[in-house]
Formats: C-alpha cells, sequence, structure tokens
C-alpha cells in the first residue's frame, strides 16, 4: 500500500510511511499516559519537515478548541476520510491510541 501512498503540501513530499510513523509514535505516546497536544509536539521532533508543518498547523488548531479528528478531516491529501472516521470514533470512545494504531496498520 505504501508504495501507491504519497501525499503532497505544497512542494513538499509526505510519505505514507511518515503518516504511519506520527501515527505509531502518537499512539506509543498516549497509551504512555501523555496529553495529546504534548504528543503532538514531541512527534513534530522525529518528522519530516513537510509533516512537521502539518502537525504545528494541527497542534494550533485543537489548542483553539478544535477536535483532532476535526482538524485532521481538513488535509485528507495527508489523512484519508477513513482514518479521520477512526480518529473520531477513537475521541468519542476515549481509545484514541488504538484508532491510531489501527490507523497505522492500515497503511502498512
Amino acid at each position: 500500500m505504501l508504495k501507491l501512498f504519497s501525499r503532497f503540501n505544497g512542494s513538499n513530499r509526505i510519505s505514507g510511511r511518515d503518516v504511519e510513523r506520527f501515527y505509531h509514535q502518537l499512539a506509543l505516546l498516549l497509551e504512555t499516559g501523555v496529553d495529546l497536544g504534548k504528543a503532538l509536539s514531541i512527534a513534530t521532533e522525529r518528522a519530516t519537515p513537510a509533516l512537521r508543518k502539518v502537525i504545528h498547523k494541527v497542534l494550533e488548531k485543537i489548542t483553539g478548541g478544535d477536535s483532532f479528528a476535526q482538524v485532521l478531516g481538513q488535509y485528507p491529501h495527508i489523512f484519508p476520510p477513513l482514518v479521520v472516521a477512526m480518529v473520531r470514533l477513537g475521541e468519542e470512545n476515549g481509545r484514541l491510541e488504538e484508532s491510531l494504531r489501527e490507523a497505522a496498520q492500515h497503511l502498512e
């Protein structure tokens, strides 16, 4: 799946592998008790420059009160609708880390 999967944000490429790692990192951080805002901040440290820009925008918007799924949905070229739906469900049932792991597996 990853061979067919790459995303573009402006002129910077964001690969499926980059997004998969991002989901895995967030899931791991959330499982250890780190809150979503801090987890996103930490994830930026390991992200590619192109993905880092997007994560910063996501963090700004969730800090402003938007839900994580709502914000991801604003970037369909990076976060597919199926993944956004999975994240929304995870937010609603309190199992966001599980939804992120499933999203990562979906991209493998």
